[in-house]
């Protein structure tokens, strides 16, 4: 059985496939990262922060 990061991993990149590899903090909020888990991955380098007002990545 895969394990809870696993899970919500998965969740995560359902999500992020639909929107060409994107996804909002609500939605991993929603998929089960909290505030503290998504500043760790933007501060590990797991995740790269998009600011939409940029327009660009």
């Amino acid at each position: 059985m895969a394990n809870s990061r696993q899970v919500l991993r998965r969740r995560l990149e359902t999500i992020a496939f639909t929107q060409a590899g994107f996804f909002t903090a609500a939605q991993a909020l929603e998929a089960g990262y909290s505030y503290q888990a998504q500043k760790y991955h933007v501060d590990a380098g797991n995740w790269v922060r998009v600011d939409p007002e940029l327009g660009h990545v």
